[in-house]
């Protein structure tokens, strides 16, 4: 009997043993998962991180604006700001998104330390006795806006327009920052190729020789070109490492700011192939339209994300039928002096939308011009750019294409 109860105990065992070893692959310790990568988001953004249709993983930007004016005892406006701040919400892994948004929040934090200063100098001068004596407030305007999205590298610029009184404000590129989008870390020249010092002698050397008409022309100084782009003053594009100078920096304030574009293929040998342009693997034309939410079943299509520029106004929902890349939007108001809708701050921005996709935007849609746009690459690489309008017919919500045009 004891023999027997033995026996039976051995098969039971041997059973349970084999049932753990097949679960058909599932796994995540076995050899066949070895290598994948699994997407997550920093928290609990409206697709969990999930990676689109021939993407490794979806990187999804949020953008946090807000703007104060203060006024002196007499009622006149004397100190006013805007600050726009970007937010990461998925991207490769928790811990890029982390290591991405500390370096975004530590400058975000900054630009506001510099307001605050700036507010207060102003209210000490003239937040009690009146403004009366101002021909123009002080103001401090910050902007980050994206400049490439993908899954190898994103990136970043900061813009400015600073009054202070005197004659005339300034207004600018303040700073860039570019990332490793895979591992999050703030990119440096040393981290772009094996050989910093061949890559910024190339970088310069290529700037003397195609810019030398312009640097003459107005007046430049190259020789401070090493020193710009040793203090990290340049971001990687689309198709290009570009350097830039403040005004003072290479010349006089009249002769303003500068931009240099370094393509890619220039630097072949010297930098890295993936911090180059990125591949995209969709070769299928998409087309986007645009609805009232409440007029279409939402629940057919993948929330990828959800702005509120108007609370309580119109909720337009933007879905597109393929793929598109560097996909943003962006509030806009109508310039009187170019006479033209021209963009003024970043909403919301992700590396990519593939067939179904939908993001939601609750605005309050002018009759004469698009406040929000629409902007994003296609399959063949060219920009396309669509603004939210209303029918003064039916009320339907439909998309215009080149609003800034």
């Amino acid at each position: 009997m004891k023999r027997f109860i033995s026996l039976l105990l051995a098969m039971l065992m041997l059973l349970s043993l084999c049932a753990c070893g097949d679960n058909g692959g599932k796994d995540s310790g076995k050899d066949d998962d070895k290598g994948k990568k699994e997407p997550v988001s920093d928290n609990d953004s409206p697709d969990g991180g999930k990676a689109p249709d021939g993407e490794e993983f979806a990187t999804t930007v949020e953008f946090k604006y807000e703007n104060d004016s203060l006024y002196a005892s007499d009622g006149t406006c004397y100190y006013e700001y805007e600050l726009n701040t970007a937010h990461i919400l998925s991207g490769s892994s928790k811990a890029a998104v982390r290591s991405m948004n500390n370096v975004l929040d530590a400058y975000a934090k900054e630009l506001k330390s510099g307001i605050d200063s700036s507010s207060a100098s102003a209210a000490e001068m003239y937040g009690e006795s009146g403004a009366t004596n101002m021909y123009f407030p002080f103001w401090n305007n910050y902007d980050m806006d994206i400049c490439r999205n993908d899954c190898a590298v994103i990136s970043f610029t900061v813009s400015y327009s600073v009054y202070g009184g005197g004659a005339h404000g300034v207004q600018g590129l303040d700073s860039t920052i570019s990332f490793d989008a895979v591992t999050g870390k703030q990119l440096s020249l040393s981290d772009l190729g094996s050989d910093e010092n061949a890559l910024r002698n190339a970088i310069v050397s290529y700037i003397e020789n195609v810019y030398m008409s312009e640097l003459s022309s107005r007046h430049a100084d190259p020789t401070v070109l090493p020193s710009l782009v040793d203090d990290g003053q340049w971001i990687l594009t689309n198709g290009s490492i570009a350097v830039y100078a403040r005004e003072y920096q290479m010349a006089s304030f009249a002769e303003g700011s500068f931009w240099f574009e370094i393509p890619f293929y220039e630097l072949e040998g010297l930098m890295y192939d993936k911090y180059m342009t990125y591949g995209h693997s969709a070769d299928t034309p998409a087309s986007v339209s645009a609805y009232a939410v409440d007029s279409i079943k939402t629940a057919g299509y993948n929330n990828v994300g959800g702005i509120v520029v108007d609370k309580g106004y119109q909720e337009v929902a933007v879905i597109t039928d393929g793929t598109i890349y560097d996909v943003a939007l962006y509030y806009a108001s109508y310039d009187q002096h170019s006479d033209s809708v021209q963009l003024r701050r970043c909403l919301w921005a992700r590396n990519c939308m593939e067939k179904g996709d939908m993001v939601s935007v609750t605005v309050s849609i002018p009759d004469v011009f698009c406040n929000v746009v629409l902007c994003y690459t296609d399959v063949y690489g060219n920009p396309c750019s669509y603004g939210i309008a209303q029918s003064g017919m039916d009320g339907s919500i439909y998309l215009t294409p080149n609003p800034c045009d």
